[in-house]
């Protein structure tokens, strides 16, 4: 797709993916840079941003991520709210 879009292709290679959902969207970890990116070519999340320079429906950023302790953290933050009563 980045070469029929005419954009610059992503190196997955060092990504370590750690979420994987149902539908087949990885979620994926950058040690170099400890950013988070989504992947999903089909996907209903309401907090997702197609990445800068990449097709649409590939690489997403998540509002409010910006790195993986920032994924941990809101992560928690659903979790402690589903499960208080």
């Amino acid at each position: 797709m980045c070469t029929e879009y005419h954009k610059p292709k992503i190196d997955p290679s060092n990504y370590i993916s750690f979420v994987k959902e149902a539908n087949g969207a990885l979620t994926f970890y950058d040690p170099k840079n400890n950013e988070v990116l989504l992947f999903s070519a089909d996907h209903c999340f309401d907090d997702v941003v197609f990445l800068k320079d990449q097709p649409e429906y590939t690489f997403h950023t998540i509002n409010g991520i910006k790195n993986f302790n920032d994924y941990v953290e809101k992560l928690a933050e659903e979790w402690i709210s589903e499960v208080q009563i």
